[in-house]
């Protein structure tokens, strides 16, 4: 066993302003979720996934019975939908709120899939960021 003894009054006050961060982590949650609320509406209007790969082209049969030709956007209901739940403990989720949005993000036999929700290395790179600063003493 190693134990270590601080006895510098400022290196004991950084300890423990960090231990207190880390028991009300709420606002990084909240900043993290609010990143990646942002970040999945905009692939709406970019028309991509996650990773920033496009999404499949409509099918023709699709396009002549469509208002737009705009992929997941006929009525603005899904984009809209997109929300964050929390923070409840060290808990946030990003949902998407209309029933069908799951066929997209899963495809069927007779639709490909366009995902909606996922994690790109630029989404965990900002929110590491988010953390970083907060925790940053």
């Amino acid at each position: 066993m190693i134990r270590v003894k601080i006895k510098s009054a400022s290196t004991l006050k950084k300890l423990a302003d960090l231990a207190d961060k880390a028991r009300h982590m709420e606002r990084p949650l909240r900043q993290g979720a609010l990143y990646k609320e942002r970040a999945t509406k905009k692939q709406f209007a970019s028309e991509t996934d996650p990773d920033g790969a496009a999404w499949a082209p409509l099918a023709r049969s699709t396009l002549r019975r469509k208002k737009t030709r705009s992929i997941l956007r006929e009525t603005g209901s899904t984009a809209v939908s997109v929300a964050m739940v929390g923070p409840s403990g060290l808990v946030v989720r990003i949902v998407v709120g209309t029933d069908y949005a799951i066929y997209h993000q899963t495809g069927t036999t007779k639709m490909p899939q366009r995902k909606i929700l996922g994690w790109a290395d630029r989404d965990r790179e900002a929110i590491a960021k988010i953390f970083e600063a907060y925790f940053s003493v």
